[in-house]
């Protein structure tokens, strides 16, 4: 089976989720909160965090939820794993969006930029490389982009003529890239620029291609893409299904072969733990450590091995406790149930980084916060048991709240949380843009198949949130609406 687009696969499995075959409830189960009435009302604990979630002592937790599932038509049990943060504390926080300090960019170019320069004009090596590539495609019998094989054969004979025109070195701009972030003037077209962003390329030591953004400013993130012809790879990685959401059982069976990097996961971590304290970014934790399948073009399933990296996702800890990572990136700017939501989009903070064999392929992280205000050290926090009950009581809507669509449930649709975990969830401030609160919340992580579009369902990479309840007040925070 050939690969499909998962953008539109994306598309249908978010059209899935919220659809359902159930009558709309009364009330929504998310509506807009007071959340300075939230936060006035936080008491200060008088016993730990594991006295107050009273947790069972195998840290595991099985339930079977036979009233909503009738209700629902989904099966939806929980068999789950408990995680607690290492703390006998957690805090709720107050934080903004925040400018990046301008050191940790030049440390960012430095060490992953390898200091090159801004190129002015790639070598003869790259155009060689692009040559080869369609000469590869051409031997296989894959016409890609192009409708004739005559067509391509000229595309070729294009770039090793214009090879053969180009430097054997690169050719670098004489301004650096901090040069241009001071001024926001942009002198050459090889690069784009704004005063304290610079977006542009340079040469890796790997001799290859790379492509950098830098941003100062609340505005906008920073990245690094090693290797710009792996834009395929690593574009459909980042905007599309993540692969390990739907492959990850085939994996485990041995169906979807994978070829992963000589270092170890575990070494990749204390990799990108060293890189981070070495370009001055502080008070993140590796929350998240798995392999990466980064699959290629015309991608053949049954046959090929799918290339790997690691995915090293960290999140901010505040007073020893995490942020808990899920794969919502932003909140607001998006519709809602058909109602346009104007609030304006805020990108949920967290530092990814691709780790290979050779060091950083990939690293993108969006503006970081600044903790502003430290509203409690030790916040009162429902327990265990009370989120669950919470969770029982609005998974529910989650999944019946909806007019019938034109999609329908699959016979055997189920929902299964398998992982339950306490941290620090961000919502928003209240008539604010862009400011907001960290608060403790118990997210259900689990995997479901509710339409049998994939074989083996999906959010089996485990960082799919369910549903998440402020354990606080016991409400339902929606990550993409962010509160």
């Amino acid at each position: 089976m050939k690969r499909t687009c998962f953008l539109f696969i994306a598309l249908l499995m978010a059209l899935s989720l919220l659809s359902a075959c159930q009558p709309t409830p009364e009330v929504e189960p998310v509506a807009q909160k007071d959340s300075e009435a939230l936060i006035e009302q936080v008491e200060v604990a008088e016993e730990g965090v594991a006295d107050m979630a009273k947790a069972p002592e195998s840290r595991h937790i099985t339930r079977a939820l036979t009233e909503v599932s009738q209700k629902t038509g989904i099966d939806i049990t929980i068999d789950a794993d408990v995680v607690l943060p290492e703390t006998d504390a957690i805090p709720v926080a107050r934080v903004q969006n925040g400018h990046q300090d301008m050191s940790v960019l030049e440390n960012t170019w430095k060490i992953l930029g390898d200091g090159s320069g801004m190129l002015e004009d790639f070598p003869r090596s790259y155009y060689e490389g692009q040559a080869s590539m369609w000469m590869e495609y051409r031997e296989a019998g894959n016409l890609d982009k192009y409708s004739s094989f005559e067509e391509m054969d000229a595309a070729i004979s294009e770039l090793l003529a214009e090879a053969a025109t180009k430097p054997a070195e690169p050719v670098f701009l004489p301004e650096s890239p901090m040069d241009v972030m001071q001024t926001g003037e942009k002198l050459h077209d090889t690069y784009d620029c704004s005063e304290g962003a610079v977006n542009f390329y340079g040469w890796s030591d790997q001799e290859t291609v790379y492509n950098m953004w830098l941003n100062a400013t609340s505005g906008g993130g920073n990245g690094f893409t090693r290797d710009i012809e792996m834009d395929y790879e690593l574009n459909d990685y980042q905007n599309s299904v993540n692969p390990l959401n739907i492959y990850l059982p085939a994996i485990e069976r041995g169906e979807f072969r994978v070829q992963l990097p000589e270092r170890s996961i575990e070494d990749a971590q204390a990799y990108a733990e060293q890189l981070l304290a070495d370009i001055g970014i502080t008070d993140f934790a590796c929350v998240v450590a798995r392999i990466a399948p980064l699959i290629p073009d015309f991608f053949d399933e049954q046959q090929d091995v799918c290339p790997c990296a690691y995915e090293l996702l960290f999140t901010r800890q505040v007073a020893g406790v995490n942020v808990t990572y899920n794969d919502v990136t932003d909140s607001g700017g998006r519709l809602y149930r058909d109602t346009p939501d104007y609030t304006p989009s805020w990108g949920y903070e967290r530092i990814q980084l691709l780790v290979d064999d050779a060091g950083v392929l990939y690293m993108a992280y969006p503006p970081l916060y600044e903790v502003t205000e430290i509203v409690t050290e030790r916040a009162e926090i429902l327990s265990l048991e009370e989120a669950v009950a919470s969770f029982e009581q609005m998974i529910g809507y989650q999944y019946a709240a909806y007019e019938t669509g034109q999609r329908e449930l699959c016979d055997d649709a189920y929902l299964c949380i398998d992982e339950i975990r306490l941290g620090l969830t961000r919502i928003a401030e209240k008539n604010a843009q862009e400011q907001g609160y960290l608060v403790p919340s118990w997210t259900f992580f689990g995997s479901y198949d509710l339409d049998g579009f994939w074989p083996d369902g999906e959010g089996h990479h485990g960082t799919e949130a369910i549903l998440i309840v402020n354990a606080l007040d016991g409400s339902i925070i929606d990550p993409d609406r962010g509160f």
